[in-house]
């Protein structure tokens, strides 16, 4: 008995220690030998070999045990399945191949009553939250609890998976998350009872950021409306959170007597039915606009122990910066310094991303909202609710010693339209002696003339000579 059972066990180790190693041949070997093996547990914590496979990442010793009758959803002594192990462990590959055979997302574990998003979001690995979240797409899931649902889920202590991301500082999870309708505004149902450092319940993600000490976590929240004056059971803001843990920087931000940051409009606050490229403008905008607001509150608390990073130009291919005089260039008639980079597709009137996120977030948004009223069109206050990129101009030069202005789309009597006038380069002087009437768009000298109709966004410089 003593020998059968030794033996036993020696098959169980060395089945295990294949496994980990990615030696396929003698996984195949051991399971001819011993197919029983295949469902069996190896470990002390009930873990079977698809749990070792997904565990280590060994893509091919998963797929092998998948096609010799591994069981997808097995469980080991904490309910986790070998989905939320590689969510855990990052093993992207092995996430792919679970979901190929239809793996249960929607499984919770004993430990915490958490799912693989939980697990995803904890560890940082965004690759692997992304195919979570794709497969959340399916109409299994969509039947059962809805995608919005599933990415607000809950462990037993209310925690989702916004606030594992913002308290382990991982700003990139939190921003997809967020981006696929995560709630800003979640709040835990309950301290958790093994954790001493516990926030207690009815705290929000930015207290778990205040507590994790990450600022782009911080921003990142706050742009989309977390209220920095909410309380938890305990009475503490997240401005309160951050100094006891000394995540002085972050305190600096959350100070409610600072100015607010700008935040998202609440009708984009899920921007699945933007324009791509009308989103990526708009997120450059609006990082642009609270680094400088970022850059304004540490210069104002003269803080010496965070250096605020200058302002990256993520989508510098994106924006219509103006480099040289000698290009047309059409600013925004409400900033005048801008290019118009986005278009009001129902009025069609024209402003910069920077003037559009300004006139849309005068009035903080709900975030227990998902929608609210849409903003208004400054010059014929109609909604503003659908917008696309204003393609560059097409400049047309004339070969020869004169370079000459082109009227393009001339104005219609009916409209009251102004011509829009498209000028090459800068003033030239005429073969026969005389001057051009028109001159660019930012040509020193010349004054500004404003339509009312539906041209009203466009600005136009007239020179007198």
């Amino acid at each position: 008995m003593g020998i059968t059972a030794s033996c036993r066990l020696d098959v169980r180790g060395e089945l295990q220690t294949a496994i980990v190693e990615g030696d396929l041949q003698h996984v195949r070997l051991l399971l001819e030998f011993r197919p029983q093996l295949i469902n069996e547990n190896l470990s002390r914590n009930m873990e079977s070999p698809l749990h070792h496979a997904a565990s280590s990442g060994q893509t091919d010793v998963l797929l092998l045990l998948l096609e010799k009758g591994a069981f997808v959803d097995a469980l080991n002594h904490q309910k986790q399945t070998p989905l939320i192990l590689a969510c855990r462990n990052g093993r992207i590959a092995c996430i792919e191949r679970l979901v190929e055979w239809n793996a249960n997302i929607l499984i919770f574990d004993a430990s915490h009553g958490r799912t693989c998003l939980h697990y995803a979001a904890k560890s940082g690995h965004l690759n692997c939250l992304q195919k979570v979240l794709l497969a959340a797409q399916s109409p299994t899931v969509a039947e059962t609890w809805g995608y919005r649902q599933f990415i607000n889920v809950r462990d037993d202590s209310g925690v989702t998976p916004l606030h594992l991301a913002a308290r382990s500082g991982h700003s990139s999870i939190v921003h997809m998350l967020l981006s696929n309708g995560a709630l800003v505004c979640a709040t835990t149902t309950k301290s958790s009872s093994n954790n001493s450092s516990s926030l207690g319940f009815g705290s929000t993600p930015l207290h778990f950021a205040a507590r994790g000490g990450s600022i782009e976590c911080v921003k990142e929240l706050l742009a989309w409306g977390a209220d920095r004056l909410q309380r938890n059971s305990q009475g503490h803001t997240p401005f309160f959170i951050a100094m006891k843990y000394h995540n002085t920087a972050c305190a600096t931000l959350l100070n409610p007597l600072t100015a607010e940051p700008l935040v998202w409009p609440s009708p984009w606050k899920f921007m699945n039915n933007l324009d791509i490229e009308v989103k990526l403008l708009l997120e450059n905008a609006l990082a642009q606009a609270n680094d400088a607001w970022e850059r304004q509150i540490f210069s104002a608390a003269g803080s010496c122990s965070v250096v605020p990073a200058e302002p990256t130009e993520k989508l510098a291919d994106v924006e219509f910066n103006v480099q040289d005089d000698d290009e047309e260039v059409e600013l925004c008639c409400i900033c005048f310094e801008q290019q118009c980079t986005i278009e009001v597709r129902d009025c069609g009137h024209e402003m910069c991303a920077g003037c559009i996120l300004a006139l849309c977030c005068h009035n903080k948004p709900n975030p227990s909202m998902p929608t609210s009223p849409a903003p208004l069109c400054p010059f014929c206050r109609c909604n503003i609710e659908r917008l696309r990129r204003i393609q560059p101009q097409v400049r047309e030069h004339l070969h020869g010693s004169k370079e000459a202005v082109q009227l393009v789309e001339p104005a219609k009597e009916d409209e009251g339209d102004i011509s829009k006038v498209v000028v090459v380069n800068q003033q030239k002087k005429l073969v026969d002696g005389g001057s051009s009437g028109f001159i660019g768009m930012v040509s020193k000298g010349s004054f500004r003339l404003l339509s009312s109709a539906r041209g009203s966004g466009r600005v136009v410089d007239i020179h007198w000579d």
